[in-house]
């Protein structure tokens, strides 16, 4: 998909951007795609290190890294001034991070085994969760980066970087809310295992945390979102706030209760919500094509 994308792009995009534009994209996406790449081997490792109730550890090591990228950012785009460089600095850390990861699970955890034989019935369980948890992370991707390009396919650059600001607020405010729940997978498969009776007055233990972070962050958004956006991005950029508040107060709902995600990836139950997250994106790139061509943004 990406190297379609990557081939096609100056055919969909030639009379919306010009030549340096489009080259630049290209260039952006190809970065893009191999950090995914990284990214998707990394989780395999933080996600071992998660199961066995390390978080302190991995949440260490997730902040380690941001605090680190954004230093790199502050220090080389100055220098460099070049948006490509932000991509270099993603990959180089999700690299180095990686070996970290993997030389703390063979010294220190001592989770990482050689095994002279191979049990292929595990393997198999293995492959169909995995690719469940690939197949859902693909979609989300499309969800969340399907509207960027039909907006700037039809509409041009300038409204796309509209669009990406509000979606990246969106972004932050989901970040916000998954916070706590994806950490709970060893929590949840603990009690899935040995009391499911208990998984109801769970979810709503989480589901009220949740809502009451959430809640204040919106409610703060309302009332001072504004004066925020046109302190940030200047009063050109106003449309932020209502396409903010449009993607944000929907979604509010099912943040609360997205414990209910991490129990079916503890229950191995991934495939209905796999069919229903790819109906969904259908659903949402037919409906964002036509509301675009006919409305706007």
């Amino acid at each position: 998909v990406g190297i379609f994308i990557v081939v096609k792009f100056p055919e969909y995009y030639g009379s919306s951007f010009t030549l340096d534009e489009i080259s630049l994209a290209q260039e952006m996406i190809i970065l893009f795609l191999f950090n995914i790449v990284l990214i998707f081997v990394d989780d395999i490792v933080v996600g071992v290190i998660g199961g066995m109730n390390r978080l302190v550890l991995t949440n260490s090591i997730r902040l380690a890294k941001v605090i680190l990228r954004y230093l790199l950012i502050l220090v080389l785009i100055p220098t460099v001034q070049s948006t490509i460089v932000i991509f270099k600095i993603n990959i180089a850390l999700t690299l180095l991070f990686f070996f970290v990861e993997l030389v703390l699970g063979r010294s220190y955890l001592k989770y990482i085994k050689k095994k002279d034989t191979i049990d292929f019935s595990y393997v198999k369980k293995i492959f169909t969760y995995s690719s469940y948890i690939v197949i859902g992370g693909i979609i989300n991707q499309i969800n969340s980066s399907a509207d960027n390009i039909i907006i700037g396919a039809k509409m041009g650059s300038y409204y796309v970087s509209i669009y990406s600001f509000a979606l990246s607020l969106f972004a932050a405010y989901e970040h916000l809310a998954t916070s706590i729940s994806k950490n709970l997978l060893p929590v949840v498969t603990n009690i899935y295992e040995n009391n499911r009776k208990n998984l109801d007055s769970f979810i709503v233990r989480i589901g009220r945390m949740q809502f009451m972070l959430l809640g204040g962050v919106l409610f703060g958004f309302i009332i001072i979102g504004k004066k925020f956006i046109n302190c940030w991005l200047g009063n050109e950029f106003k449309d932020v706030y209502l396409l903010s508040l449009i993607l944000l107060v929907p979604i509010t709902l099912e943040l609360c209760v997205n414990t209910c995600i991490t129990i079916l990836r503890a229950a191995n139950k991934l495939g209905v919500r796999t069919i229903v997250l790819s109906l969904t994106a259908a659903i949402n790139i037919m409906v964002t094509t036509w509301g675009v061509g006919k409305f706007g943004y």
